[in-house]
Parts: structure tokens; C-alpha cells; sequence
């Protein structure tokens, strides 16, 4: 079904319902929360709940009530309460966005290549969600919205691996705080040991995106 309409399934779904003339309203109360993982870059390459347990455990919390009440009343300060305007999603083709979410999750990984003696990633036009923009602007990929972006590192190779990452921040100060987690994704139900040497070189740039 998912290859078979044109919009996200619950976009399709609301859509429909409003064609059927029904009618939508807040009842003020949250039993449900949906992680939008088609916003989050590549949080299918190796699933975790930890975020599902804790949002689990406020909803019984006896402070959950006021949480939501202050975040409802943050979202009409700001007008963005209730006031989503969906596409029309005539110009994409069925299956467009279920494609897309799929690459931006992770399931459909691109085909790995090997190391070899070393090779350069290169910042090309991505679709990687909230992590990263879109483009590079003045030869850097900038963060977006997620304060931990991923990315992906799509080669095979042998047990040792080093590393060199140049990054940039618009605050001088910040050049002290980066860090980087490495997480390997091993295929196939494989298991091995990797060892990497990561080197950072923390940079200022100045009015940057």
C-alpha cells in the first residue's frame, strides 16, 4: 500500500477523513506519541527504544498533565498549534515519499564499497532529515535542527580504521566541545572488532549558515 499513494500514510489517512467531511479538534489529552522517523536520519540502521521508554514513563508521571498543558500553550504563543497545511501531492509519483522516508531512515542503505587504501566523503546534495542541510554552503555541510547528526559512512574494510574530520562553528569559543560517537553497523548477523584513530581539527568560520 505504502508504493501505492502519493502522500505519507498519514497524511493519506487525515486527507481522506476531511474529504469525508469529518471534523478535527484537541481533546487536550496525549495518549499517543509518534516518533516521525521519517525525520530522523538513518534511525533504522540499528533501532533502540530508549526514547520510547521514557516518554512510556512520563506518560504515568503525575507531572505529565502540566508538561503538556506548557507545551500546548508554548505551540499557540508561537502559532504553530494545529496549523499544518498538507501538499496536495499531485505532482509526486505513487510510492515517492514511502522511497524516500525508507532511504532517509536507513533500511534501504546503500551498497557498501571498499576502503581499500583510504578514500574521501564527499558533501553532495542529501536527504538527511533534520541532521544536516540539504546542501553545502561555502564548502561545509551544515548541522540542522538535531543538536547529534549522524552520518553515514558507507565502506568495508579491515580492523583498523583512522579517521580525520575537519569541522567548522560561527562560535570561536565552541572549538573545545565537539565530540564524535562511533557506532559500527555490521550486516549480514556478522560480528567483528574495529579499532579507529579519530583526528578532529575544530575550525571558526565566521557568519556561517
Amino acid at each position: 500500500m505504502l508504493l501505492e499513494i502519493r502522500a505519507p500514510v498519514d497524511a493519506d489517512f487525515l486527507r481522506r477523513a476531511a474529504k469525508a467531511d469529518l471534523k478535527f479538534a484537541s481533546t487536550g489529552k496525549v495518549t499517543v506519541h509518534k516518533f516521525a522517523a521519517g525525520h530522523r536520519y538513518l534511525s533504522y540502521s540499528q533501532q533502540d527504544v530508549t526514547e520510547q521508554n521514557a516518554i512510556l514513563t512520563q506518560f504515568v508521571d503525575a507531572n505529565h498533565p502540566a508538561l503538556i498543558a506548557a507545551v500546548v500553550a508554548h505551540a499557540r504563543r508561537l502559532n504553530t498549534f494545529m496549523c499544518v497545511r498538507h501538499l496536495s501531492y499531485d505532482s509526486y509519483a505513487p510510492g515517492d515519499f514511502a522511497r524516500q522516508n525508507a532511504a532517509r531512515k536507513g533500511p534501504l542503505m546503500p551498497e557498501t564499497i571498499p576502503l581499500g587504501s583510504g578514500a574521501v566523503l564527499h558533501h553532495r546534495f542529501t536527504h538527511s532529515a533534520l541532521d544536516w542541510k540539504d546542501r553545502p554552503k561555502r564548502g561545509v555541510l551544515w548541522t540542522n535542527q538535531n543538536p547529534y547528526p549522524r552520518i553515514l559512512l558507507p565502506y568495508t574494510g579491515g580492523s583498523r580504521v583512522a579517521l580525520k574530520f575537519s569541522m567548522f562553528h560561527t562560535d570561536r569559543a565552541a572549538g573545545t566541545r565537539h565530540s564524535i560517537f562511533l557506532q559500527w553497523c555490521v550486516r549480514a548477523g556478522r560480528s567483528g572488532n574495529v579499532a579507529a584513530k579519530c583526528q578532529i581539527l575544530a575550525c571558526y568560520m565566521p557568519h556561517g549558515d
